[in-house]
């Protein structure tokens, strides 16, 4: 029998090819989304960032490179050696925003808080949310960056006929019985409102699987989309469907074949 799942267990591996892939992931979607990030900050002022959840650091990194009169705090509850290039207006701390200690460190509270696809990670959003609320400064900006699962098809295309469909569905189903939520994304302006932020607006962008676009950027953003799977898919779904589902090691082999975008 496979070993249970300790809910304190990170579902994601910590290893090299993976923060490979995170800084492979980084590039792909700063192209995605035009750039670092959405908020309208007033880049002239020397801005307060709080990273949340900042992994390899490479989005605190490359903030704290492009506008050196910020001060760039990174938090993660795992320490990289990516962390070694860091510029000295970039600090980065193996700490939990929940944690009472951290919140005291940070002192003064920041002008734009960020995380980006950490739903692998939150299991009570409201709870986050109102901790970010309490590191804002009044006008202050949050931006949540979060990835929205299963997978769609631009044609109808059902479970049964796509092992990738049914591979995401199956990581949907595993994220539920411990407590994530792959679709909380499309419940953000609700749940911003909620915490007590003001104006909250909700933006969707396409992350392309294949090279199946017929416009040349989208083709090409969909080649690298489909590398980015092809590197997470078998990392995020050992602990998902090993531990959580149940599955030994040789269905997980067996069931996760064609689940790189080709079919």
């Amino acid at each position: 029998m496979p070993n249970a799942y300790n809910p304190k267990e990170y579902i994601l591996p910590t290893n090299e090819p993976e923060a490979y892939r995170l800084n492979y992931q980084h590039k792909l979607l700063c192209e995605i989304f035009g750039g670092l990030y959405r908020a309208p900050l007033d880049e002239s002022k020397a801005l307060r960032v709080l990273d949340i959840g900042c992994g390899t650091a490479n989005w605190a990194i490359e903030f704290a490179k492009q506008y050196p009169n910020a001060t760039v705090h990174g938090l993660d509850m795992n320490e990289s050696k990516e962390w070694q290039v860091a510029p000295a207006n970039c600090h980065l701390w193996v700490a939990n925003l929940d944690s009472k200690e951290t919140r005291t460190a940070l002192e003064d509270a920041f002008d734009y808080v960020h995380s980006r696809f950490i739903t692998v990670g939150v299991k009570d959003w409201p709870t986050f949310l109102a901790r970010c609320l309490d590191e804002v400064t009044p006008g202050g900006w949050i931006e949540l960056q979060e990835l929205n699962c299963p997978a769609m098809c631009e044609v109808n295309v059902s479970d049964s006929e796509s092992s990738f469909l049914r591979f995401t569905t199956c990581l949907e189903e595993a994220f539920g019985k411990i407590g994530l939520s792959p679709r909380v994304s499309e419940t953000f302006p609700q749940l911003v409102a909620q915490a007590g932020f003001v104006g909250p607006k909700l933006e969707s962008f396409n992350m392309i699987l294949g090279p199946w676009p017929s416009d040349e950027w989208e083709r090409r953003l969909g080649e690298k989309g489909l590398e980015n799977w092809r590197m997470l898919a078998r990392g995020l779904s050992r602990i998902a469907f090993t531990k959580v589902l149940g599955w030994s090691e040789e269905e997980h082999e067996f069931r996760s074949r064609g689940v790189g975008g080709d079919d």
